[in-house]
């Protein structure tokens, strides 16, 4: 045999002898973050591709913001069945289109459940699903304050508009941080209304903050005032789980003003793989007025995909 042939020989060995030492076996976890990677940058390629269709530029160089979000809920209270619903959030961010506006569709109004009294109130029922829509986001920073104001249209048997301007601003001291917040909104089928928030948070360590919550909200067209007061505890057990307790007082004024209901809850939050897949499960207490406040127990179940 030649030196050739040789030389031949040695360089198949090493990729043949290759073939049969064990190879290390991807992590499910690894395999799960690749993929969910692969899929946003999918998603990222067909948001520069409209972006470019729609402005004529390639892409700015930054963070990608586009985001799905697949949003599964289960609630269920005492004496009723356990509910579910899914939902979808899409977030497309087009930089070149517009640097200030961030385009939303979703198969929910997120603005609407999370707006006012009802951002810190227990949900009990699921977010009301089948409104399709759409709107564009503008913000703008005025000094201390965080403006954000979004018109928004959706689909629910006939069209419907909407609209909420959000004012916020942080003020800080050594022990306390306040966070005062004024929104105004306004949709074609409740009306115009207001909301007004200072809640305030108040570090005991580095993972641990209580929370107090002040709140009041007015429907013009109900002609209904009502307020949130309570309090919130929350720590992080580490980077990927946190639990919170609350107690929180609900009133309003129709006929006249009282106490509707109060409640105490906790949640726990827990960050699998993180911007990948989160479950939220919170247990509670309901103690609603129709009730003679008598407590009725429940559970929320929220399990988010995300893209």
């Amino acid at each position: 045999m030649s030196r050739f042939h040789l030389f031949i020989l040695f360089l198949l060995m090493g990729p043949i002898s290759s073939l049969g030492a064990p190879q290390p076996e991807e992590r499910l976890d690894d395999k799960i973050i690749k993929k969910n990677i692969e899929i946003r940058n999918k998603i990222d390629d067909v948001a520069k591709s409209v972006d470019k269709a729609l402005t004529g530029k390639d892409a700015i160089d930054q963070e990608n913001k586009t985001k799905i979000t697949i949003r599964n809920q289960i609630n269920w209270g005492e004496g009723g069945n356990f509910l579910y619903t899914p939902h979808l959030d899409l977030k497309l961010h087009l930089p070149n289109l517009e640097r200030k506006w961030l385009l939303k569709f979703s198969t929910y109004d997120e603005d609407q459940e999370s707006r006012g009294v009802n951002k810190n109130r227990l949900k009990t029922t699921p977010i009301r699903g089948g409104d399709y829509g759409g709107g564009v986001g503008i913000f703008q920073k005025l000094g201390q304050i965080n403006a954000e104001f979004q018109p928004r249209i959706e689909f629910r048997g006939q069209p419907q508009l909407s609209y909420i301007l959000r004012l916020t601003s942080q003020g800080k001291s050594e022990n306390i941080i306040i966070n005062p917040e004024m929104q105004f909104f306004a949709r074609t089928d409740s009306g115009i209304g207001q909301f007004i928030g200072l809640d305030a948070d108040i570090p005991l360590f580095s993972t641990f903050v209580f929370t107090l919550i002040n709140e009041e909200q007015y429907l013009d067209r109900e002609n209904n005032f009502s307020t949130n007061n309570g309090t919130r505890l929350g720590w992080e057990y580490s980077d990927y789980v946190g639990q919170n307790i609350s107690i929180m007082f609900e009133s309003s004024s129709r006929p006249n003003y009282h106490l509707d209901r109060y409640t105490v809850a906790t949640a726990v939050t827990h960050k699998i793989w993180k911007e990948v897949f989160h479950y939220t499960i919170q247990p509670y207490f309901a103690f609603p007025r129709n009730l003679d406040f008598k407590g009725s127990p429940g559970v929320n179940l929220e399990i988010l995909f995300i893209f």
